[in-house]
């Protein structure tokens, strides 16, 4: 078993790649992204709508939507309906040897079974622990089209699998969803971007506190 290293803060030139599904498509990852730049780091983002941990692996294509941003600030995006290949995590990280890899992916799996959420993502987490990264996985939100049960079983798994390679962070306390409006589960209007992007926020500065469990 391999311990996860100490946690350094994003900060000036650390190399930081994120991954995550559509709510990094969407207002939280360019948050995300954006609050990493912002303190230096050089950063590349990919997102890709409805992925999760295999995806990274095989490259399966998305249909609902992508967004890449490379350290230059160059963007990627690929509307809902047209195809996309999901990028292979062993290609990212030979290219850009990450120092930090963010992952938020979960929210796809809240069907699949123990074996497999914890199979997949203790497959990725482990992957990007034995290439030399820092890992922090950042568990998925509150959504209305989601029994909260499913989702505090999904965060239990995710968090089981994912300890021993890095670190994990629970988006639970600070997400919600509105009780009308939206589709239910991506952050959309003036609110639904109101709390992605505090979301958003509220992950980044559990980074840099490194009091995430």
């Amino acid at each position: 078993m391999t311990v996860p290293p100490v946690l350094a803060a994003i900060g000036p030139g650390r190399r930081v790649l994120i991954l995550g599904d559509s709510h990094t498509v969407g207002q939280y990852g360019k948050i995300l992204d954006q609050a990493c730049r912002d303190a230096g780091a050089r950063v590349r983002t990919y997102a890709s709508c409805s992925s999760h941990p295999i995806w990274f692996f095989d490259g399966t294509r998305t249909h609902c939507g992508y967004f890449s941003r490379n350290e230059s600030g160059q963007i990627v995006r690929v509307p809902f309906g047209q195809l996309k290949r999901t990028p292979r995590l062993p290609l990212l990280i030979k290219q850009f040897e990450p120092e930090l890899v963010i992952v938020s992916l979960g929210a796809n799996m809240v069907d699949y079974s123990r074996e497999t959420v914890m199979g997949t993502s203790a497959k990725m987490a482990q992957y990007i622990a034995e290439a030399g990264a820092e890992l922090i996985w950042v568990g998925p939100p509150v959504i209305r089209l989601q029994p909260r049960w499913k989702l505090d079983r999904l965060c239990g798994w995710l968090h089981t699998a994912v300890k021993p390679w890095g670190r994990f962070i629970d988006s639970r306390p600070y997400t919600y969803y509105p009780e009308t409006g939206g589709d239910g589960i991506h952050f959309k209007g003036a609110e639904g971007r109101k709390i992605a992007k505090d979301w958003a926020q509220a992950v980044f500065a559990q980074i840099q506190g490194s009091d995430s469990d």
